[in-house]
């Protein structure tokens, strides 16, 4: 695969080509690695749900209403 060397080398790099199995969350993209896991998850859990199509779509307005309600940035102790 092409280019997978380079992303394995960058720090930023959120998902290994390589090992798809490995998340990789970099310190510039961690705000954003974080939203995309929340979305994910999210969307991986309607997908269970029984209604379908509302669920994914709830689903949706749920975790875009969390994310667009942050007025801070995530911070770590």
């Amino acid at each position: 695969m092409a280019g997978a060397g380079s992303l394995l080398r960058n720090p930023v790099t959120l998902i290994s080509l390589e090992k798809p199995d490995t998340i990789r969350i970099g310190l510039k993209l961690e705000k954003i690695a974080i939203k995309s896991l929340v979305f994910i998850a999210a969307i991986l859990l309607a997908g269970h749900a029984e209604e379908g199509n509302a669920a994914f779509i709830s689903g949706n307005f749920a975790v875009v209403s969390i994310l667009s309600s942050r007025q801070r940035p995530l911070r770590y102790r």
